[in-house]
């Protein structure tokens, strides 16, 4: 194993997932990335990660993982306490054990959502669903079986290899004349290539983080904002758009949705920004180097 101060082997969690397969292909010229399957690591069975981990070497974790849509958490109670809860804090304490770092994902939605500010790492976390509050349970459960981890709070993520919002929303204005996006909520988009970036100054040997911090781009958006946003990037790159105009709708023309969603949980990254050396860009940045990664190439015919 290598020093704890340089990690080398990273084991993630939910490396299935389209951050863990962006933070694989990102490390890979840096780590040494181990991201074992269920089979093999469940989170579901939390009694069991110190026997699954017995076999591994590694020299830092990264917690990926969670049961994260909110519906599925409002129908699946216990296993969304296991998954998002019980397992981090038992992630936490194995890591503590084997004095290597502990880096957990979080998210915005631990927040109630009624404020118009950003929301710093000091902001009450108040959750008003069961996805977030197994969430904020498991911030509260790391920190106190491991003081030293860092949990890192992020929202709207995008990236190539998951489906996201930016890519249904070209899907559909490929053919649709018309779109609707809701008007009413606010967060943050945030490119998954940029977190992993991000994650990585966490990992590194000078950084001094730990407890909550907000990974976030600079800026702030509605659904619309994000939609409008997409498409106009969308024409300049050439895409054969038809959808003309996003209709605006409110969260509320949703009634199906089991899960309370947070209005608005627009994070602030100011603690995280003063750790790093190149400004962090607005999100509309991260949305245009990804459209341009993923469609871009098929007007060049590359």
């Amino acid at each position: 194993m290598a020093s704890p101060s340089s990690p080398k082997r990273i084991l993630i969690l939910g490396g299935s997932g389209g951050l863990g397969q962006t933070l694989m292909d990102q490390w890979s010229n840096h780590y040494e990335c181990l991201a074992p399957g269920r089979s093999l690591v469940d989170l579901a069975a939390p009694d069991s990660l110190e026997r699954s981990l017995s076999g591994f070497d590694f020299d830092a974790i990264v917690n990926c993982a969670a049961l994260a849509r909110p519906d599925d958490c409002e129908e699946q109670p216990e296993l969304a306490v296991k998954i998002n809860s019980d397992s981090p804090a038992q992630l936490a304490r194995l890591a503590a054990g084997r004095n290597v770092p502990f880096i957990h994902i979080s998210t915005d939605q631990v927040f109630e959502g009624e404020g118009s500010a950003p929301l710093s790492e000091e902001d009450p976390a108040e959750p008003i669903n069961t996805y977030g509050q197994t969430k904020r349970a498991a911030e509260r459960a790391i920190l106190e079986r491991n003081p030293t981890a860092c949990i890192a709070r992020v929202s709207w993520l995008f990236g190539r290899f998951k489906s996201s919002h930016p890519d249904h929303v070209i899907e559909r204005a490929l053919s649709e004349p018309r779109l609707t996006a809701v008007s009413d909520k606010w967060s943050i988009p945030t490119h998954q290539t940029d977190l992993a970036r991000w994650i990585r100054v966490l990992l590194e040997p000078s950084s001094s983080l730990s407890g909550i911090v907000h990974l976030s781009p600079t800026g702030a958006a509605s659904w619309l904002d994000w939609t409008e946003a997409t498409l106009e990037i969308a024409r300049e790159l050439g895409l054969p758009i038809v959808a003309e105009c996003v209709d605006p709708v409110p969260l509320s023309s949703f009634p199906s949705l089991r899960a309370k969603r947070p209005r608005y949980t627009v994070l602030s990254n100011g603690r995280f920004s003063q750790c790093i050396e190149t400004p962090i860009l607005d999100w509309r940045d991260g949305l245009r180097d990804y459209l341009t990664q993923q469609y871009g190439c098929r007007m060049t015919g590359e």
